[in-house]
């Protein structure tokens, strides 16, 4: 869900790699890689850079969740600093 949410605020692409354990989803934005859930994984993760789809993404997590993590990235990152989105 969490490179739904990248592509939601930044654009760029969603793309996927196989790990132990199934998909792994993650973001490609410009000619940059971004994984931010890249600390999940004990070892190193080899990147297929395959392309994906929105809804192969969202096949994988819940709507429910989707739309959490979006509204809570989503105030972050509008209030501009991590810090003045803890206060809200």
């Amino acid at each position: 869900m969490t490179s739904l949410v990248v592509q939601d605020l930044f654009g760029g692409e969603i793309l996927k790699t196989q790990v132990p354990g199934g998909t792994h989803f993650y973001n490609c934005i410009g000619s940059a890689r971004l994984d931010l859930t890249i600390s999940q994984f004990d070892q190193s993760v080899t990147f297929d850079d395959a392309l994906s789809s929105r809804a192969e993404a969202l096949a994988d997590t819940s709507l429910e969740q989707y739309f959490l993590l979006r509204r809570r990235l989503g105030s972050i990152v509008n209030a501009g600093s991590f810090h003045e989105a803890e206060r809200t």
